[in-house]
């Protein structure tokens, strides 16, 4: 396996980085202007740093519009946590972590914290099997646990996890896996809000945050397009790139016709992830 070639000025759209350079219990988080700031001669450490930023927002802003928007929160429309027993090639637990990091997202989001233990365990059930070790990840659930009634550590905690996986794929050869995490992620941030948007009586502020994810859409599909010699993305590839002409016509907010469009594609690309 490879480090993923993403270009570096997609760097711009992730907001921070937790590093461990020296630093065990508290990560130092390191952002675009201090890559920057590297001088030129010390090309590398500038190289390998861009290499490690994550690219994409993660789901938590999805899930806290959704959440701002009143949106219900429904369990069953997750993917069930004693699913991750059913995982095992690499490419279906990195699909399903990433999924689990955005149902993790939906349920610290709306402070339910029986069910953000239960994807957290699946998820970290996903990260040992696929060998996601460092510093931050090996007191993961500990920290989880400790913080379970404070949401805004919870969500912090959550976050920087995302952050640490793909930056310790990517420095260790694994760039391919931090993809497919991402394409889990994403996947999922849009199931959700479908469906919330399917079931949801009033639905016209989901709507909208579904329209909102165009140029997430755009930029997420150029990074797979980048990185479509290895096979299990181009296979995703294959099936994101179905949304295109929906999203090249997408404008504030969708159609009826374009939410049923999205749904028909989607959910059979999910299902046969999770199943």
């Amino acid at each position: 396996m490879r480090t993923i070639n993403i270009s570096y000025g997609l760097a711009l759209f992730a907001f921070v980085l937790v590093l461990f350079y020296g630093c065990k219990n508290q990560p130092e988080k390191v952002n675009v202007q201090d890559i920057i700031d590297i001088p030129d001669e010390k090309e590398d450490i500038k190289n390998e740093m861009k290499e490690a930023l994550y690219p994409l927002p993660t789901p938590f802003e999805v899930t806290k519009m959704l959440n701002d928007a009143s949106a219900p929160y429904i369990f069953f429309i997750s993917n069930p946590p004693e699913n991750a027993e059913k995982y095992l090639t690499e490419k279906s637990k990195a699909l399903n972590l990433g999924i689990y990091g955005a149902d993790i997202s939906y349920s610290s989001t709306y402070h339910k914290k029986d069910k953000t233990m239960l994807y957290l365990s699946a998820s970290k059930k996903l990260m040992d099997e696929l060998e996601i070790k460092s510093p931050f990840n090996e007191t993961y659930l500990e920290n989880i646990e400790k913080n379970i009634e404070n949401k805004d550590s919870l969500i912090n905690i959550i976050t920087e996890s995302f952050y640490d996986t793909y930056k310790f794929l990517n420095l260790n050869n694994k760039g391919n896996l931090s993809i497919l995490i991402i394409a889990g992620s994403w996947l999922e941030g849009l199931h959700l809000c479908a469906q919330l948007a399917i079931t949801a009586k009033k639905n016209e502020e989901i709507i909208k945050i579904i329209a909102g994810q165009k140029d997430t859409y755009f930029k997420f599909l150029d990074i797979l397009g980048k990185n479509k010699d290895d096979k299990d993305i181009n296979e995703i590839y294959d099936e994101i790139s179905k949304l295109k002409e929906i999203y090249d016509n997408v404008g504030t907010t969708l159609t009826k016709e374009q939410l049923e469009q999205i749904v028909k594609i989607i959910e059979p690309m999910r299902d046969k992830i999770i199943e």
